[in-house]
């Protein structure tokens, strides 16, 4: 009998642990937010955005409960730092020793543009002797006290800050683009009345407190792992970054892709492999990416110094850091040349490939903003197909990144 009530109490211990594990915990991760107020001139009892779904998302991967509450920015801020809530988001993203607590993976990527009205003169810099505009406690209010410039005219929304710009009470204002654009429906103001220049991306995430870190210490590892699954989409270019970047790239992609030693290369790397399976393929990316990282790397090292390769870093090195690598692929998707060493021999299977290899002649595929943490830099990469002269078959794809916040800088 005494066995036998210990097996029930054993059983039910273990069915209580793992109901336990899958439930949602007690507690509640309060979170502060000004989002609705980046372009509303209203705070939302009910608000609504790309990184409110987000952040829902991530909570219900780790199945945590959580709450968001709508409030400006500079008092989300004291909000954590006096533990009354746990975290506020989206803020730009400091080295956690100026902030006192610590900052999640990005969540979202910002597009900063300054805007000024249409009967000011573009500025080269807006950083002295310029009247600037921003959201009280905004990302963009922490970033230019950060970076000294000049102090700017707080407003409680983008609304308030668009009626002080055309009433000249300030010269310029910095701001997301969508939200800017978003404001200016609201108030019926028309394109022609501003003019604007692309700043920087700006990569935002989730501020968590320091008393909640120091008592969740493996919250922030799990909640960075379920950003990616859970973004909507990747970071994509606008449209008009798009044709910004279109006229400063693809002349040169144009004039790369016909060199006859490119076609040559990617042809005769064609009729090498036509009779070789996809899985014996296979194999040689294995052994690269076994490679990838060895002093001893002999099958990659001897493709990324073979001629064509040499010619790409001579093609990456006369666009004054624009492009910071190029690959040429064949009909397969495995390299033919590299500037950089790659992480695979085959790109068959990236959408770099997919969504443009056998597409009409002209398409062109445009993936997605890369946040590079190492280096801090964005990157977006452009792929084209390749051709022979005298057919329209495809026969491979040269792919191109680019540093993106460089080339939307230019002027010109």
């Amino acid at each position: 009998m005494k066995i036998f009530l210990w097996f029930i109490l054993l059983i039910n211990s273990v069915f209580l642990s793992l109901l336990a594990i899958a439930a949602p915990t007690s507690t509640e991760v309060v979170l502060g937010t000004n989002v609705s107020s980046a372009y509303a001139a209203q705070y939302a009892a009910n608000i609504r955005g790309g990184s409110i779904e987000h952040i829902g998302c991530v909570f219900e991967r780790l199945h945590q409960r959580h709450q968001v509450v709508s409030m400006p920015w500079r008092r989300a801020h004291q909000e954590v730092r006096t533990k009354n809530i746990d975290a506020f988001f989206t803020t730009v993203l400091l080295p956690d020793a100026e902030s006192g607590g610590v900052y999640s993976a990005p969540l979202v990527l910002e597009n900063w543009y300054w805007f000024w009205r249409a009967d000011t003169p573009e500025a080269e810099s807006w950083k002295e002797d310029y009247k600037l505009g921003v959201i009280l406690g905004s990302p963009q209010a922490v970033w230019l006290n950060r970076e000294n410039y000049s102090a700017p005219m707080a407003a409680n929304n983008l609304p308030q800050l668009l009626k002080l710009l055309f009433s000249k009470r300030t010269d310029v204002i910095l701001a997301d683009k969508e939200h800017f654009e978003k404001a200016a429906a609201e108030l019926n103001v028309g394109t022609d009345s501003f003019n604007y220049r692309f700043f920087r991306y700006a990569p935002l995430g989730v501020f968590f407190g320091k008393h909640f870190i120091d008592s969740h210490p493996d919250f922030l590892e799990k909640f960075n792992q379920h950003i990616y699954p859970c973004a909507p989409e990747g970071f994509q270019v606008s449209e008009y970054e798009r044709e910004k970047i279109k006229q400063k790239v693809l002349p040169w992609m144009h004039e790369w892709m016909v060199l006859p030693s490119l076609i040559r290369a990617v042809a005769e790397q064609n009729q090498m492999y036509r009779n070789i399976l996809l899985d014996d393929l296979l194999l040689k990316d294995g052994l690269w990416q076994n490679e990838v990282g060895h002093s001893t790397a002999e099958f990659s090292l001897s493709l990324l110094q073979n001629p064509l390769s040499d010619t790409l870093r001579q093609f990456k090195a006369s666009t004054a850091g624009i492009v910071t690598e190029i690959i040429v692929m064949d009909e397969r998707g495995f390299n033919v040349g590299i500037s950089d060493m790659t992480s695979d021999y085959w790109q068959g299977d990236e959408r770099k490939y997919l969504q443009i290899f056998n597409r009409p002649a002209d398409t062109l595929y445009f993936d997605a903003v890369l946040f590079d943490e190492s280096t801090r830099r964005f990157q977006v990469q452009l792929s084209l197909q390749l051709y022979q002269p005298e057919n329209p078959q495809a026969i491979g794809v040269m792919t191109v990144a680019l540093d993106i916040e460089k080339i939307l800088s230019l002027n010109e």
